[in-house]
């Protein structure tokens, strides 16, 4: 693993992941600073924040100024492409990278996880020993080869990434065409393909594709002979997705990663001798004599326990009961890509016991509060067009008079969307046993409270916020809240997430099995 490889495919992927950062956050900054709704929106400013456990601290500084923040972003990126200060910046893209991941836990997605981790790894990887500024400034510097085990250290992280992906489909759900099923069944985009495949068995097609493709696509990158049709069948794989589904720029990062498994020198005979300097492009473009010493102790020890820690991590949803899917134990940083839909719809329910009054709530709307007297008249808000059509007509006449911004920026028309999960909150005073039928604060962004619903985790997590803020308003020593939810895993019928009996603001957040998820029961229809 020390002997020397070509640089040329380091410099490469430094320069495709500088520039990756530039594209995604130079999009983000120009979109924010040429939208001024979205400078005031609670995209970028929530009230409340979901955060990671043990990093409750950290927030957004200088608070309403994410623009900085884009703009750190595209500057480092930019000296990661030049390889400008290349360890400096290596580490500050780090730790700039992972400062926004660990922002908002209802943003995660598995493709900003993984730039995490390549940036991380980028730090241990000498891709800046050619055609990069700091070779150029500093000509000692300079080297055609680096050694193996760099290389693999990133081609083991995709490795990780697709194995990972192929176990978390090798369950019953998955096999039985869920979900699958649920989103090709309707889709009229591959029609053309009809002939060929029929449009009940055209989700097989993704299904089993989906599982043979992640655990053997690897092995096929690393063997010759099926290298590239594995690269042919990969970019049709990833381009597909990204017309299909909603996956973000995980395509495009895996496709960059994809090009690490050609021969290193590739870049070297695609571009020519742009990465040699002019006394060595009579070379081969390697250094066969070159030889590394091994690297010192303490990084040996920083990759090894990382790989391992990578390996083991996403496999810890053993360690907890029922279906990782339901409860969501073990789903974070597992890999478990695209294997579960949950619907459903949303709000938060508020009693009065004295006059056994209710008031639906939505967390990010609670302008609808007095229209629904229970949960079953959102439910059932969808199937009467009668009711849809009045309940528009009172957003459209209620909803800007109570929202000072939006009646200042001209918004008179309202849209209804379907909220994808049921969560209902009951706040209570246990010493006098009241509860209130008011609650006048934007607790949620529709985008949190469509996230929130379906996680167990987040909803404890908001029921502790919703407990001390209701304390803070009202000056109360305590209250209860209680959490109603019925969710549909993968097609299945609703049923109850969370118990009802149990008082969510006294349970702490951990690492340990959650008693109060209540078990999937209900089984797939056939």
């Amino acid at each position: 693993m020390l002997q020397p490889v070509d640089v040329a495919v380091l410099v490469y992927f430094r320069i495709a992941f500088g520039g990756l950062i530039v594209f995604a956050f130079l999009f983000h900054l120009i979109r924010y600073l040429n939208t001024p709704d979205l400078q005031r929106s609670t995209l970028y400013y929530p009230e409340f924040t979901f955060s990671y456990l043990g990093f409750d601290w950290v927030r957004l500084w200088p608070p309403g100024h994410a623009e900085l923040l884009f703009l750190a972003l595209v500057i480092l990126g930019l000296l990661m492409m030049l390889g400008l200060c290349y360890r400096v910046t290596a580490i500050l893209l780090c730790l700039v990278l992972t400062y926004a991941f660990l922002l908002e836990k209802a943003h995660f997605f598995s493709h900003t996880y993984l730039i995490c981790l390549h940036s991380f790894l980028l730090i241990f990887v000498p891709a800046h020993r050619t055609f990069s500024l700091d070779s150029l400034w500093r000509p000692k510097l300079h080297c055609q080869v680096a050694p193996a085990w760099t290389l693999w250290l990133l081609r083991s992280q995709i490795a990780i990434v697709y194995f990972h992906s192929g176990l978390a489909k090798l369950n019953s759900d998955w096999l039985a065409g869920e979900p699958m099923h649920l989103w090709l069944g309707d889709d009229t985009r591959f029609s053309f393909l009809f002939p060929f495949i029929s449009a009940e068995r055209f989700p097989n097609v993704f299904v089993y594709g989906g599982v043979f493709f992640d655990l053997l696509i690897v092995p096929a990158l690393i063997w010759p002979r099926t290298r590239i049709p594995a690269i042919c069948i990969m970019t049709a794989f990833h381009l597909s997705n990204a017309y299909l589904f909603i996956v973000g720029f995980f395509p495009l990062i895996a496709l960059i990663a994809t090009l690490l498994y050609l021969p290193p020198n590739w870049p070297r005979q695609f571009f020519g001798t742009i990465f040699l300097p002019a006394k060595t492009r009579r070379q081969a473009g390697v250094e066969p004599k070159v030889k590394f010493l091994a690297p010192p102790l303490a990084i040996r020890c920083i990759v090894g326990i990382f790989l391992l820690w990578q390996f083991f991590f996403p496999l810890r949803h053993h360690l907890y009961t029922g279906n990782p899917q339901w409860t969501e134990e073990g789903q974070f940083f597992a890999w478990r890509m695209m294997t579960r839909d949950k619907r459903g719809q949303t709000s938060f329910l508020v009693t009065e016991p004295e006059t056994g009054k209710r008031w639906l709530i939505n967390p990010a709307n609670p302008q609808y509060n007095d229209y629904f007297s229970s949960p079953m008249d959102a439910h059932t808000l969808g199937q009467d067009d009668d009711r849809k059509r009045k309940f528009i007509a009172f957003l459209e006449e209620q909803f800007p008079k109570s929202n000072p911004w939006l009646r200042e920026h001209g918004y008179q028309q309202v849209a209804v969307q379907s909220q994808d999960n049921a969560v209902h909150f009951t706040i209570r005073d246990p010493q006098s046993g009241k509860s209130w039928p008011e609650i006048s604060l934007d607790y949620l962004a529709n985008w949190q409270a469509h996230h929130m619903a379906a996680h167990p985790d987040l909803i404890l997590q908001f029921s502790h916020y919703l407990a001390e803020r209701v304390c803070k308003d009202r000056g109360l020593d305590r209250v209860e809240v209680y959490a109603e939810s019925w969710i549909s895993l993968n097609g299945r019928p609703l049923q109850p997430l969370i118990d009802p009996q149990i008082d969510l603001a006294a349970q702490p957040r951990s690492l340990r099995h959650a008693e109060w998820i209540l078990p999937l029961t209900v089984e797939l229809e056939k």
